[in-house]
C-alpha cells in the first residue's frame, strides 16, 4: 500500500465518520430520566407546559423567572408554549417542514410574534436552493469583528500574565470574513411544502373510506324535505325516506332555501367559471409544467383577481385558471351552466392574454360552479335555528374544500359529543342574523 493510497483511504474514512457524526444529531438531553429539549426557548416553554400539567393553577400570567429579578407579564395566549416547544424540538431534529408549520401556528396564535416569525425565515433559509430531488444548497457570507477589543485585551493579559493593559501591544482591530456553503441531503427526497389535490379523486377517496368504516351511501338522490319530530329527524328524498337521531346539512348553494327568508337573505350564491386555455405550442406548454410553474393567486390590476394551476396534462388538456366574482347573484335553479364565446373572449382578453402570453385564445374546456358566500367569507357551522337536532355546515364561501377534514371533525364532534375542541364561535348563525 503506497503512502498516497494510505492517506487517501484515511481521508475517505475520516470524511465518512465526520458525515455520520454530522447526521447523528442530538435533539434533546436525558437527565435523570427526564427529557430536556435542546435550545433555551423550547426548554422554557416546555417548563411552562410541565408546570401546568403538575398544577393547572401554575399556568400563570406573570412569570418571575424571566427578566429576573423583576419578572414579566406573559402576553402570549394559551397553546403558544406547546407550539413553540414542539417547533423547537422539530428544529433540533432537522425536521424543518413540521418545524415551520409549528412556528407558523405559534406566530398566528400569538398575533404576529416576532420570535416565531423569525424562526420561520431562518428554517426556510436553511433548506437552501434545490439542486435535484435529494440535494439542496444554501450559501452565506459575513464580515465582522472576531472579538471586541476589551475581550481581546483581557484574553491577551491572561495569556501573557500581564496585570496592566499598558504593557499590552497597541490596540488592534481583528475582523473575520467567512463564506459558508451548506449541502442538505434528503434520502427520501426534498420535503414537499406546496401542491394541490384533485377534488374529484379526493371526494371519491373520502366516500370509499366512509363506506369502509360502515357508512351507508345514498347517491344521486334529491332531498325533498327534512323535519324534526321529538327525538328524531326525518329526511325525504325523491327515492326514499330516512330517519336518524341527528342530521348534518352541508347543502352549499341549496342551503338558503332551507332557512327562513330573513336569514337566507344573508347568503349570496354566485356563478363562477373555470377555464382551460391551450398553450401556443409544445414549448410554451412546457413553461407551465409543475417544475416551472406554481399554484398561485394573483391580485391583478383588473376588476377581479385570478388563480390557477400548473399544466398537469398534455397540450390539448390546456392550463387551468379562473377568476372570482361577487357582483351578480344567482340560484341553483336559475344559474346558467352555458359559457358562450363572448364570455370566453372577454376572459381571455382581460385576464389571460395580458399576463400569460404563452396561452392561446383557444379554450379547450370550461366549467361552471357555485359559491355560497356570507359577509367576511366565513363558514357556517351551527345548530339550525328551528331544529336543534339539525347541524348546518355550510356555506364555505368558496374556500371550504381544503378545510373539509377539520370541518368533518367538528360536525362529528357536535353529533357524537355535543361539543368540539375547536373554537367555532365566529361561525355561529347569530353572527350573520
Amino acid at each position: 500500500m503506497t503512502p498516497a493510497f494510505r492517506l487517501t483511504l484515511i481521508w475517505i474514512v475520516g470524511s465518512m465518520l465526520a458525515f455520520i457524526f454530522a447526521m447523528n444529531y442530538l435533539p434533546a438531553s436525558l437527565v435523570d430520566g427526564h427529557y430536556i429539549p435542546v435550545s433555551n426557548d423550547s426548554f422554557y416553554h416546555a417548563r411552562r407546559i410541565l408546570d401546568t400539567a403538575a398544577n393547572p393553577a401554575a399556568f400563570y400570567e406573570f412569570d418571575n423567572r424571566i427578566n429576573y429579578p423583576e419578572g414579566s407579564w406573559i402576553v402570549w395566549p394559551w397553546g403558544y408554549d406547546y407550539l413553540m416547544a414542539q417547533a423547537n424540538v422539530h428544529r433540533q431534529r432537522q425536521e424543518n417542514v413540521p418545524a415551520m408549520i409549528a412556528f407558523a401556528r405559534a406566530n398566528e396564535s400569538a398575533g404576529e410574534d416576532q420570535t416565531a416569525e423569525q424562526a420561520q425565515y431562518e428554517i426556510a433559509a436553511e433548506e437552501g436552493r434545490k439542486i435535484n430531488d435529494k440535494v439542496s444548497l444554501s450559501s452565506s457570507a459575513s464580515f465582522a469583528p472576531v472579538f471586541e477589543d476589551i475581550n481581546i485585551y483581557v484574553l491577551d493579559a491572561k495569556l501573557l500574565n500581564l496585570a496592566a493593559s499598558q504593557q499590552l501591544p497597541p490596540p488592534r482591530s481583528s475582523f473575520e470574513s467567512r463564506a459558508v456553503e451548506n449541502y442538505r441531503l434528503h434520502f427520501d427526497g426534498l420535503p414537499t411544502v406546496s401542491g394541490f389535490v384533485r377534488p374529484e379523486r379526493c371526494v371519491q377517496a373520502q366516500l370509499q373510506t366512509a363506506a369502509a368504516l360502515g357508512a351507508d351511501l345514498a347517491l344521486r338522490e334529491t332531498v325533498v324535505s327534512f323535519t324534526q319530530d321529538g327525538s328524531s329527524v326525518t329526511v325525504r328524498t325523491d327515492k326514499d325516506t330516512y330517519r336518524a337521531s341527528q342530521l348534518i346539512v352541508a347543502a352549499g348553494a341549496w342551503l338558503p332555501g332551507m332557512l327562513k327568508p330573513d336569514l337566507a337573505s344573508r347568503f349570496m350564491v354566485t356563478r363562477q367559471v373555470l377555464y382551460w386555455f391551450r398553450a401556443r405550442s409544445e414549448d410554451a406548454h412546457a413553461l407551465f409544467s409543475p417544475e416551472r410553474f406554481p399554484v398561485y393567486i394573483w391580485q391583478l390590476p383588473a376588476p377581479q383577481s385570478i388563480y390557477g394551476f400548473p399544466a398537469t396534462g398534455g397540450l390539448e388538456d390546456g392550463v387551468k385558471l379562473a377568476t372570482e366574482q361577487y357582483d351578480v347573484a344567482t340560484t341553483p335553479e336559475s344559474v346558467s351552466r352555458t359559457v358562450g364565446p363572448d364570455e370566453v373572449r372577454e376572459m381571455y382578453e382581460t385576464y389571460v392574454e395580458p399576463f400569460f402570453p404563452g396561452l392561446s385564445p383557444v379554450c379547450v374546456r370550461h366549467k361552471v360552479c357555485l359559491y355560497t358566500w356570507v359577509d367576511g367569507a366565513r363558514f357556517i357551522i351551527d345548530r339550525h335555528p328551528d331544529f336543534q337536532r339539525v347541524i348546518v355546515a355550510s356555506p364555505c364561501s368558496g374556500h371550504g374544500f381544503k378545510f373539509a377534514p377539520v370541518i368533518g371533525e367538528i360536525v362529528a364532534d357536535l353529533v357524537t359529543r355535543g361539543a368540539t375542541r375547536h373554537d367555532i364561535s365566529r361561525f355561529r348563525l347569530a353572527r350573520f342574523g
